[in-house]
């Protein structure tokens, strides 16, 4: 965003967000002219790369070998003894025993082929049940799974914001893209979970849907959103310190505890969010779900479309099955009766919207660079640079 536009842009009306005077002035925050995007800091949360080396168990069975002169349960010829002299000192087995003994044995032999043969009647008949009783157990757990994935997917309709609120506040398009262009780098440094990131950008849109909000405090309601997020979704969340940190200072930990109240407030505590991966898990075949730079590519088109205001009026379900088919397309893969699912779900016109405004955004220049920047990174196979290199394709050959 132009410099002049963040100087002098505001929203209107007064919020109560803030119920004591912050001790800082508009022109601190990341939409201040002079502090637009913070400075570049040294990479001192660098995540090290995977150590992906395995290594192959070994099977050791040198202490055994077969042996020629033991008889073991009446059989003519020994099988499986130690090699090691000192395993069997007190074990001595007659090389050539008397008929008694031999006579015992065969008795022994044939009432074990009895017992054998009746114990496996009555395995075969439990294996039986066993199967039935798993059968029955694949079908309710296919039933529970769809109950569920239902309910997920009327969760996630709920959850689009009208297309009368997306237009009232279609102005604050610019500042949200430098919102979470920066909150994107913070998500970054913390190293915190993919999830979170998402959960935060959630409760942004909600709260901005639901309160307008004053330019100079959207700040601290993105740093506040992903705290809350880091509390509800990380096993060990970073400290407020650590949040209040990020913003140099700018907002304290009282700051961000006054914001939290008045976020949750707004929000009735209710910050249930229907999983992008999940969706995107559901909609991508195993086949190609399990190929990485695949579906970190569809990760990246899935981000983006979380991220960017023109996506906003969509549901998540809907994204991440336009993410998993661009992502598709560009390595050459083929998803089998997606065409019939889709006119089943009566979804085909609504995603090819979605498709050309994700291409639209990949052929424009960069607008959220921190996101780009993390997906260009070895790591993420630098998926991003062959997004854009696909999409400059698709432009030359005008597909």
């Amino acid at each position: 965003m132009d410099s002049k536009i963040a100087k002098n842009y505001f929203l209107p009306m007064k919020t109560n967000i803030v119920r004591k005077t912050l001790k800082t002035k508009y022109g601190s925050t990341i939409f201040s002219e002079y502090n637009l995007f913070p400075e570049k800091q040294k990479n001192r949360l660098k995540s090290k790369s995977l150590n992906e080396d395995s290594t192959i168990l070994k099977l050791v069975l040198e202490n055994y070998k077969y042996s020629k002169n033991t008889i073991f349960f009446g059989a003519k010829k020994g099988i499986l003894t130690s090699s090691n002299p000192n395993l069997y000192t007190n074990v001595s087995i007659p090389v050539d025993p008397p008929e008694s003994e031999k006579e015992n044995a065969e008795y022994d032999v044939l009432i074990l082929k009895k017992d054998q043969s009746s114990s496996f009647g009555d395995l075969k008949n439990t294996m039986n049940d066993v199967s039935g009783a798993l059968s029955e157990l694949s079908e309710d757990a296919n039933t529970t799974s769809s109950n569920v994935y239902n309910y997920i997917l009327g969760s996630d309709l709920s959850e689009v914001p009208s297309d009368l609120n997306i237009k009232s506040y279609s102005s604050l398009r610019q500042s949200r893209d430098l919102l979470l262009n920066w909150l994107v780098k913070v998500h970054q440094n913390m190293r915190l979970e993919s999830e979170t990131l998402y959960i935060a950008i959630r409760i942004i849109d909600k709260y901005l849907m639901a309160k307008e909000v004053q330019l100079e405090h959207l700040q601290l309601i993105g740093v506040t959103s992903l705290y809350i997020a880091a509390k509800y979704e990380e096993v060990l969340p970073p400290t407020i310190f650590q949040f209040s940190f990020e913003t140099d200072g700018i907002f304290t930990n009282e700051d961000i505890k006054i914001a939290e109240v008045d976020i949750l407030e707004v929000l009735e505590f209710n910050l249930n969010y229907p999983s992008p991966l999940l969706f995107l898990e559901k909609q991508m075949p195993t086949d190609l779900y399990n190929l990485r730079e695949v579906k970190i590519m569809a990760i990246f088109l899935l981000e983006v479309m979380l991220i960017d205001f023109r996506f906003l009026g969509y549901t998540v379900s809907n994204r991440a099955t336009a993410s998993v088919l661009v992502a598709s397309r560009m390595y050459n893969q083929t998803i089998t009766n997606i065409t019939e699912r889709l006119k089943r779900e009566k979804c085909i016109a609504t995603l090819e919207s979605i498709c050309k405004n994700l291409i639209q955004y990949l052929f424009e220049p960069e607008i959220h660079p921190e996101l780009i920047k993390k997906f260009r990174s070895p790591n993420n196979f630098y998926v991003a640079e062959k997004a854009l290199t696909f999409i400059k394709f698709l432009a030359k050959k005008n597909v």
